[in-house]
């Protein structure tokens, strides 16, 4: 399966506002996604935001694969 880029996979609308126009952000640090088999296996959740409302439009990971067991 091919694995989706952020920038395939972008709203072009938000669904609160309406808004067109978006930011990305990502969290970190204490933030992070951590794995259920590791607490080493950490990957940034990345957002995507209304730059009108503020709203998360959407999450994800770029390397989801990072959190998988091995």
């Amino acid at each position: 399966m091919k694995r989706v880029t952020r920038e395939e996979f972008v709203l072009t609308k938000c669904p609160i506002c309406g808004g067109e126009e978006f930011a990305f952000a990502c969290q970190a640090g204490y933030g992070a996604l951590t794995s259920d088999d590791s607490l080493l296996k950490t990957a940034p959740l990345r957002h995507q935001i209304c730059t009108q409302c503020g709203t998360v439009v959407r999450s994800f990971v770029d390397n989801p694969k990072k959190l998988l067991k091995r």
